[in-house]
Formats: C-alpha cells, structure tokens, sequence
C-alpha cells in the first residue's frame, strides 16, 4: 500500500515530459555472488519407509558479467532494458543430503568440488512516476544459471556409528537455477562536482527462485523441480561523468534474498563492480 501510494503520487507531481530517444551504455560487471538452497522432503536411505530429509546445495557464481543497458521510450514515459552474460568459469559447488533414521542415526552424504557454470540475466524497467531528480518504476528481472557437475569428492558421514568415507563421485549431474524477479525500483540521480551521483534501491516483494537437478545415470528421463518464495532487496550507488564525448559511470551494487520458508530456502548473495561507457 505505500509503495502504491508513492506512486500515485510521483506520478501526480511529475510534469508531462516527452520521452528522452534511444541511448546505449556498454557494460562490465565484477562481481562475487553466492547461491545457497535448502529443501526439505521425506526421502529414504536404507530404509523401508520415508524419513524426515533435507538437502542443500551451494554455488559459487562470482563471475564477469558482460552486457548492455539501452534505454528507450516506453509510451509517454521511459523504460531500461539491460541484458548481461558471464563467460563459462570453473566454481565450487557442494550438494549434500541429510537423513534422520528411526534408530537415530544422522546419514550426510554428497558431494563436494567443482562445476562448469555459465550465466544470463534480462531485466526490464519503465518508470512510473517522477519527482525532480527522484523516479519510481517497475522491473521485471529474470537470470539463470547453468551448472554441470565435474568428478568430486563423495563425502558420507554416520553418527551410529560414528564413522566417515570417501569416495569419487563420477555420477553425472546439471542443475539449472533461475529468479523471477518483479520489483518496486527507486532511483535518485542529484548532480554532484564534475558529474552526477546516482542512487538506487530494488525490492522485490516476491519473487520465485527454481531450482532444476538432472540426475541421467539415477534418474533417467526424470527432472527434480523445487522453488523457493524468497523477497529480495538491492542497493546500488554510481558516480557518472562525461568526458571528451563519453559518458563514463562506476558503481558499487549489493544485494541479497530473505527466503519465506524453513522448508524452501534461498540465500542469494551478490556484491559487484561495475563500469558503464556510453556514446554521449
């Protein structure tokens, strides 16, 4: 109620202005990301009937991200489309399954070690409403990413006794995880020394995260699916300037999800780098 509120009245407070045309900012993005999923499930291990189970799963997705942001009129307004991918980089990865036996016996047993992982994200913005240097707009953002398992280090542990065993895991495995996320952005751009200061800050109310395993050698022909409600939120902070016929901006942006429940879990965590060139 009052984010609509805030609208309604930017919106009324904003002065009819025609739509800037088309422009193009170049970008790249360092970043250092995490994602980290948690789901719990009856499952068994040895034994007859179900047990309560759980199994979490955690990427590092740290990558470069390569990409574009074009701007561009959006009816009697303005929208932002920006579009990134990473190249494909080797990161750690860790997939692991408890199981709470009858007896008492605590069973972990997973995998740790590397993957081939490779990402794309897409958003969209159009603004809604305007007041001097303050807009409010809507994005819709999705990404994905790509994850292929290599040989690791196959780790299970008893507490009945307790005991430990390794062994290498050769057992194909891809997971594919993805973020719809729709979310309420602000932004501040005050002129500064040289330049201008730009601010923002997202937050999603809901947004839903899909988790995708494909297991061929145990489960052929099959695909597990999970999601996860979660609420995100997302700051960033820039300095642009023009200089002899470019417009140069670095900024800082972090970011990180609230998961809703205990049994459907993600931790997103992200704090990037980025630089934008565009032709003035």
């Amino acid at each position: 109620m009052l984010a609509a509120a805030l609208v309604c009245f930017l919106a009324q407070a904003a002065p009819a202005q025609p739509a800037p045309g088309w422009n193009l900012t170049i970008l790249s993005e360092l970043s250092r990301e995490s994602w980290s999923f948690h789901f719990e499930n009856p499952s068994s291990y040895d034994t007859a009937e179900l047990v309560p189970h759980f199994f979490e799963q955690k990427y590092d997705t740290g990558n470069v991200w390569m990409g574009a942001r074009i701007g561009h009129p959006a009816w009697a307004s303005r929208g932002e489309l920006t579009l990134a991918v990473t190249p494909q980089r080797t990161r750690r990865t860790d997939d692991f399954d408890t199981f709470f036996r009858p007896d008492g016996n605590v069973i972990v047993t997973g995998t740790t070690g590397n993957a081939s992982l490779r990402s794309w994200r897409i958003a969209e913005r159009f603004v809604v409403g305007r007041w001097r240097s303050v807009t409010v707009g809507f994005e819709y953002g999705y990404r994905r990413h790509r994850a292929r398992y290599h040989d690791g280090d196959g780790i299970t542990t008893t507490t009945r006794p307790p005991s430990v065993a390794h062994r290498v895991v050769t057992t194909r495995e891809t997971t594919v995880f993805e973020l719809h996320e729709p979310a309420w952005a602000v932004r501040a751009a005050p002129r500064a020394p040289g330049g201008r200061i730009d601010a923002a800050f997202d937050v999603t109310p809901l947004a839903l995260a899909r988790l995708t395993v494909d297991l061929p050698d145990k489960y052929p022909g099959r695909r597990l699916v999970f999601h996860a409600r979660v609420s995100t939120i997302a700051g960033r902070i820039g300095y642009t300037r023009e200089r002899r016929g470019w417009t140069w901006r670095v900024g800082v942006r972090a970011g990180r999800s609230i998961s809703w429940k205990q049994a459907e879990q993600l931790d997103a965590r992200a704090l990037s780098l980025e630089v934008g060139l565009m032709p003035r």
